[in-house]
């Protein structure tokens, strides 16, 4: 398996995790109240409840980012900062 073309698509393949996931999530609502809803809503249910496949599909890549990151600058110091930056700032 070629590393590179998941690291070149790496915002494509979160983004499509990411709607996987809030698919997952609608889905398991709608089945909840599964009486009350027609045959294609439930033939969706059937394809969103494996939605959660998303979360391990974006925690791949995202591992698969963090190695390219801290290959391409091997200084752990640096790398640390860095993502201190990225993750904090936007929380703070």
């Amino acid at each position: 398996m070629n590393w590179n073309l998941l690291s070149k698509y790496r915002s494509e393949l979160m983004g499509l995790a990411t709607i996987a996931v809030v698919l997952f999530h609608f889905f398991e609502e709608v089945g909840q109240h599964a009486s009350e809803v027609t045959d294609t809503v439930l033939h969706l249910y059937n394809f969103g409840r494996y939605g959660y496949i998303g979360v391990e599909v974006f925690l791949i890549v995202s591992g698969i980012g963090c190695y390219y990151s801290i290959r391409k600058n091997f200084n752990k110091k640096e790398f640390y900062k860095k993502r201190a930056k990225r993750i904090l700032i936007p929380y703070l």
